[in-house]
């Protein structure tokens, strides 16, 4: 990983709590390249059987402490894949101190942050990139680019533009708030909303609450819980979000055991449709013992009969194990292989059930 030191005030201008002060920002940069080899059956008529994929990212954190012990920076995660359309992923500015941390920007809110999931390994299981093999008919509701299973968090507003707190952790428990204006804002950071008919949701609100601990036998507890709400524009035809999660980590020694459960009732779906709730949980365990790890995972979401967000609304189940393996062969590369069985049941369409090999080699920096 590479640092530098710049001599700034910049963000000391743009954080107008911190006071004025000649300060360095440590600014580390890093990233990584990634390759990917997938070999995939299905149901789907003139499907092939295999293809390669390639991932890349530059990420760089600017961070200084002012005199009277102020934490600040800003971070900045660039796409570098070939023929991507977007500049960032996340792009955002904090200050944290005694009293908790602010972050504003295009940045993960506290949904995410504080939500707990299954443990994973390597190519990542059902929050990895199997999905990306499977045909788009046939995946789970609302999933896109390397988001694993789908619903596998309650539904937050991903990298929009937000101000989110959190607090400080004590006694093991944190929590967190985030505020988004404009939900569909995510495409464009720059962009202000002039039109109140565009776009689907506004004032989306993320709660989460987070607990984690190491007892004196040595067990690890992690748990979460987040509750997302927005209110629909009146023109988006569209439900407004309540959407909320569970989960809980326990651990000891190399073993990892966890899971979590999702019920996002109608939220975002068709205003007026009947039948369309939709709820998901999963299940995944995982062993690491120096260079290498295992890990095993299992995902069900269930659709009422017109259910399906994103996606399709076909109602119906969708059901995938995932068995995955990784390998630290030196520092900074690594190995990793996920073998995913899947299953898509619809109440109408065509189900669809199959199996995918994702071998992934990583160089971080």
């Amino acid at each position: 990983m590479r640092k530098l030191w710049l001599g700034s005030t910049a963000l000391i201008s743009v954080l107008a709590f911190a006071p004025a002060a000649y300060a360095e920002l440590e600014v580390v940069m890093g990233g990584y390249v990634s390759t990917q080899a997938g070999f995939f059956d299905n149901d789907q008529a003139n499907s092939s059987d295999r293809d390669f994929r390639s991932k890349s990212e530059i990420r760089i954190n600017a961070k200084g402490t002012a005199d009277n012990g102020l934490e600040y920076g800003a971070r900045v995660d660039l796409l570098t894949s070939t023929n991507l359309s977007s500049n960032a992923r996340r792009t955002g500015i904090y200050a944290s101190g005694r009293y908790g941390r602010v972050e504003f920007g295009d940045l993960d809110g506290a949904s995410q942050n504080l939500s707990v999931l299954g443990p994973t390994v390597g190519v990542g299981q059902l929050n990895g990139s199997y999905v990306n093999f499977i045909p788009t008919a046939s995946r789970p509701s609302g999933s896109s680019v390397d988001t694993g299973g789908g619903m596998i968090r309650s539904l937050d507003s991903d990298q929009a533009t937000k101000v989110t707190y959190y607090s400080p952790r004590l006694s093991g428990f944190q929590a967190g708030v985030s505020y988004v204006p404009e939900v569909d804002s995510q495409e464009d950071g720059e962009q202000v909303q002039f039109d109140n008919t565009a776009g689907n949701q506004r004032d989306m609100f993320e709660l989460g609450l987070n607990y984690r601990n190491t007892y004196s036998n040595g067990i690890r507890v992690r748990a979460g819980a987040t509750y997302d709400l927005s209110q629909a524009k009146d023109t988006s035809n569209r439900e407004d979000i309540r959407s909320w999660g569970l989960g809980m980590r326990v651990g000891y020694q190399g073993f990892e055991f966890g899971g979590a459960y999702v019920d996002s009732g109608d939220s975002n779906n068709t205003d007026g449709v009947a039948n369309d709730d939709e709820t998901a949980f999963h299940v995944s365990g995982r062993y690491e013992q120096g260079p290498w790890g295992v890990a095993l995972s299992y995902i069900n979401e269930d659709y009422d009969a017109n259910g399906g967000r994103g996606i399709d609304t076909s109602g119906g189940s969708y059901n995938a194990v995932v068995l995955g393996g990784a390998y630290k062969i030196a520092d900074g590369l690594s190995a990793g292989a996920d073998l995913a069985f899947f299953e898509r049941n619809k109440d109408t369409g065509t189900d669809d059930d199959g199996y995918v090999l994702v071998v992934e080699t990583k160089a971080s920096f």
